[in-house]
């Protein structure tokens, strides 16, 4: 199943090249923690390491494709299971690494890269709008 956190991060990182997609992340992971985790930080250390790394990438690519996206998506959960994966090494349970990363991080990689495709269409679809424009933002500051 696609990470659909890391798709929605993915897509506000390439498309703002700013840290909200940051941000975006370590809420979704945080709220993960409080829903599903037993100790805070597990999925927000996950999700901060993965969207630090997509930040990385795309700071450092100089296309707006879309393609771009669904690697840096891919790139986001490599990143964020191979934390978890750490953090559980260090938890003292035994698991086999290689048969992670076959078989659960490889397909996760591929099927989040490619919905990160569309779900760039939908941001772009979104942020198309007027109030989605900075200027709009700090209209709406300003009037407070």
């Amino acid at each position: 199943a696609p990470d659909i956190l890391i798709c929605f991060a993915a897509s506000i990182i390439c498309i703002e090249k700013r840290v909200n997609g940051i941000i975006f992340a370590m809420i979704g992971g945080f709220v993960l923690d409080i829903i599903f985790a037993n100790v805070l930080g597990f999925y927000t250390l996950q999700y901060f390491i993965g969207s630090v790394a997509m930040y990385y990438v795309a700071s450092r690519s100089y296309t707006d494709s879309i393609f771009v996206t669904g690697i840096i998506a891919a790139i986001g959960v490599v990143a964020k299971e191979i934390v978890a994966c750490t953090i559980v090494f260090f938890m003292d349970q035994s698991f086999s690494f290689v048969f992670v990363l076959l078989r659960y991080i490889l397909p996760v990689a591929l099927t989040s890269g490619l919905l990160a495709l569309l779900t760039e269409l939908f941001m772009k679809w979104i942020y198309s709008f007027k109030f989605m424009t900075r200027r709009a933002t700090t209209e709406f500051l300003d009037n407070l």
